[in-house]
């Protein structure tokens, strides 16, 4: 992990401003089967996975999952392949957001005006070339 992307945070994140970037994060769609069959204990909440665009040679996923009882929790990874570092994103300790409620009503309408992904796209990234050091 970086220290630039130290976790998800819908706030930075999900509401950028300039719309004309390309580096907006994405909502993986067609996600419930995925986390139902491989993450049950996480099925109760609701989860939403994000793809963050980067510049680097790298795959980037967020994590973003609404308690019951409204609290927020974001965890993300970044790797080469993305299978890994969608495995990694779950297999952080979520970090717990400490968010307005005001605040929060804003990123749940948010989320669904983010640019959409389908999961089997995203499965079928090819992975990047890991950089030889010289």
């Amino acid at each position: 992990m970086t220290d630039f992307y130290p976790y998800f945070h819908p706030a930075k994140d999900i509401g950028r401003i300039n719309v004309k970037s390309s580096k907006l994060p994405m909502l993986v769609v067609g996600t419930s089967n995925y986390v139902r069959q491989n993450y049950p204990s996480l099925y109760d909440r609701d989860t939403y996975i994000f793809f963050l665009p980067t510049s680097e040679a790298k795959w980037r996923i967020g994590l973003i999952s609404f308690r019951k009882d409204g609290t927020i929790l974001s965890s993300y990874s970044d790797g080469v392949s993305i299978q890994d570092t969608i495995l990694g994103a779950f297999g952080q300790v979520p970090k717990e957001l400490l968010l307005t409620e005001k605040l929060k009503t804003w990123c749940i309408s948010c989320i669904y005006r983010c640019p959409k992904i389908s999961l089997r796209d995203i499965l079928h990234l090819a992975p990047y070339q890991q950089e030889e050091s010289a």
